[in-house]
């Protein structure tokens, strides 16, 4: 009776004037939810939203657009998943996800997916599954691939496909799909990313994630986003609306508190400008095909693995003299960092000390590559502490000169 007296009463007539004033002005977000484009990246990652009609006449405010997905949804076939063989084994293993950057059979990784933690080495038998054109398994292709270069430092490698369907990559024109480097330097705060991996617990076909940019760190290499990153995602394309490489994904980093309980999750990509670095020593090293001179007869596997000089780590050794006398300080700290990177524990990578002749040997042998080198003398503030990038070759005696404090 309440209802009834209530429906045809004035409170109702004014009730429903009040839905009548607002309503146009909620209506849009309410059948957007939250907008068309935060729709469609919810839908991407959980299945909601699968028979919402889309507002084709009102454009998305933020995410990306019509036309950016349909860009990334191309670059999808140049994302593959990285199988090894481990020991005798018939059937391969999966570890990972891979990126080809050049149609002619160069892929990117994180080195950390070809390494193998309990025998210290690579693995010996590399191979990269692409999904083709179609996620079917008729479209699918299996290359055999070799090392090019590895920075251990940085958890990134350069592979190359050495044959494909048991045809020697030398004998045959290979086209494969590939990405496209894009420009590290135009990457902005918020700026639109897509993660597409082969996550441990994603089954055999792709998996996208959409995020932004949260941080840029030029000096570390790295890249934060909020897209979702999984165990199998490391060794991924991280890409922009216009389909370009901007990072590699490579790890996750968890808020928690003393007690365990997880505030939030970062992810961090390797910057597509490390990988520029490392394609562009191909030819200075030789070991590009198509602009250096024909390669040396093939030989097995294991054999030419030995012979490549990134994966042989070095003792670093040198010296630290006064610059002003030339004698040699003892009891000096010297450390070696990520290059570029802030004195803090995350970025030191091997340490030692000076003896009576000033001689030191850092404890932990590194790669060959560009460093920062640290020196400081304990209790003496008679020296200006020393820091500086250094190039660590094999066979090489770092010589370090330190000045007087501007203190004395």
């Amino acid at each position: 009776m309440f209802a009834s007296s209530f429906l045809t009463g004035p409170r109702f007539i004014a009730l429903l004037a009040v839905l009548i004033l607002f309503l146009p002005v909620a209506s849009p977000v309410l059948s957007n939810g939250w907008s068309n484009a935060t729709a469609d990246a919810l839908f991407s990652q959980s299945g909601k939203f699968a028979n919402k009609p889309q507002e084709k006449d009102s454009p998305p405010e933020k995410g990306l657009t019509a036309e950016a997905r349909a860009i990334v949804r191309s670059a999808v076939p140049a994302v593959g998943l990285v199988m090894v063989k481990v020991g005798d084994e018939k059937n391969l293993s999966y570890r990972g996800s891979a990126v080809v950057v050049r149609s002619d059979g160069v892929v990117v990784t994180n080195h950390h997916v070809i390494y193998d933690k309990d025998s210290k080495t690579i693995y010996e038998g590399l191979y990269l599954r692409l999904p083709g054109e179609k996620e079917s398994a008729a479209s699918e292709a299996m290359y055999r691939l070799e090392i090019i270069s590895v920075d251990r430092l940085r958890d990134l490698a350069l592979l190359r496909v050495i044959d494909a369907d048991r045809r020697k990559s030398d004998g045959m024109k290979l086209n494969l799909a590939s990405l496209e480097l894009g420009d590290e330097k135009k990457l902005e705060l918020l700026d639109d990313v897509v993660v597409i991996g082969f996550p441990e617990k994603g089954g055999s076909s792709a998996t996208l994630s959409v995020g932004v940019v949260e941080g840029i760190d030029p000096k570390g290499g790295w890249i934060k986003t909020d897209a979702r990153l999984l165990h199998g995602n490391s060794g991924g394309a991280a890409v922009n609306s216009e389909g370009k490489l901007i990072g590699i994904a490579t790890k996750v980093v968890a808020d928690e508190t003393e007690s365990n309980v997880r505030l939030g999750m970062i992810g961090y990509l390797r910057s597509v400008s490390l990988v520029r670095q490392m394609m562009g020593k191909l030819y200075e090293t030789g070991r590009d095909r198509e602009r250096a001179a024909p390669p040396a007869p093939a030989v097995a596997n294991s054999a030419r693995r030995e012979t490549l000089p990134a994966v042989k780590a070095v003792t670093v050794r040198g010296v630290v003299k006064d610059a002003r006398t030339g004698n040699p300080i003892a009891g000096a700290r010297v450390g070696l960092l990520v290059a570029g990177g802030y004195l803090n524990v995350a970025n030191i990578i091997t340490w030692g000390g000076t003896n009576a002749e000033g001689m030191f040997e850092l404890e932990k042998p590194v790669l060959p590559g560009t460093y920062t080198l640290r020196v400081k003398v304990i209790g003496d503030s008679a020296y200006a502490p020393y820091g500086r990038e250094v190039e660590i070759k094999p066979g090489a005696t770092l010589r370090v000169e330190l000045n007087p404090s501007r203190k004395q």
